[in-house]
């Protein structure tokens, strides 16, 4: 947790030792993408960011995320910046990034799931993705409507276009990114319809359209 103090938290006393321990919420993530020095999407970034903090958090104070990016020392062309946050700082930390091959996905039902909020707690995500067993990635169906996948949101493709959950777990700032632009366009997609697309996208801050792409085929049901 990054210094927690802040509002006053929710107290427990245990009375065996007389100790007080605080429920604190999960820290909260943005992962920025530096390619070649240069910082990517950060005005989504830093609206997700300010949105999390009213929401989640209960602040109206902002930090400018800028103030804690330096790309001086960066010698990859790229690198992963994780901005861990709660109501009361942020830390940076920085990784070379190295996209893992994804060569098939296996869909995973579910209809209870939520994670409206990019925390660190990931503990639901993490037992449906303990299920895909030897495919590389997963595709969550909540209530018979596709979702996310465990890192990524999701577009389909076929003749008519492409088209990306009217719903998912967590908007990603990619997916804004390309809302915006007109270049995706929203749609609940069942579960049955999936075959009438040819083409799978996996797209995230740091995958953009286009960098993970699967005929459907790779897709198990």
């Amino acid at each position: 947790m990054i210094n927690p103090k802040g509002d006053l938290p929710n107290m427990l006393m245990e009375a065996t030792n007389k100790e007080l321990k605080t429920q604190a919420k999960p820290d909260c993530v943005e992962s920025i993408w530096i390619k070649n020095g240069r910082i990517q999407r950060l005005a989504y970034h830093q609206q997700r960011y300010k949105l999390t903090m009213l929401g989640y958090f209960g602040k109206h104070k902002c930090l400018d995320l800028r103030d804690f990016i330096s790309t001086k020392a960066i010698e990859h062309d790229d690198v992963k910046c994780r901005l861990v946050y709660n109501a009361d700082g942020v830390i940076a930390q920085y990784l070379p990034y190295q996209r893992r091959e994804i060569n098939s996905v296996k869909v995973i039902h579910h209809n209870t799931i939520e994670y409206p909020v990019k925390t660190l707690e990931r503990l639901a995500l993490d037992l449906l993705h303990g299920q895909k067993g030897t495919a590389d990635e997963i595709i969550i169906c909540k209530n018979g409507l596709i979702t996310d996948a465990y890192y990524f949101n999701v577009v389909l493709e076929n003749e008519m276009g492409l088209f990306t959950p009217r719903c998912p777990l967590l908007p990603g700032i990619q997916r804004q990114y390309l809302l915006e632009k007109f270049k995706i366009n929203p749609k609940d997609i069942k579960i049955e319809d999936v075959e009438s697309y040819h083409t799978l996208h996996l797209i995230n801050a740091l995958n953009p359209l286009g960098y993970v792409t699967l005929p459907l085929e790779k897709v198990i049901f």
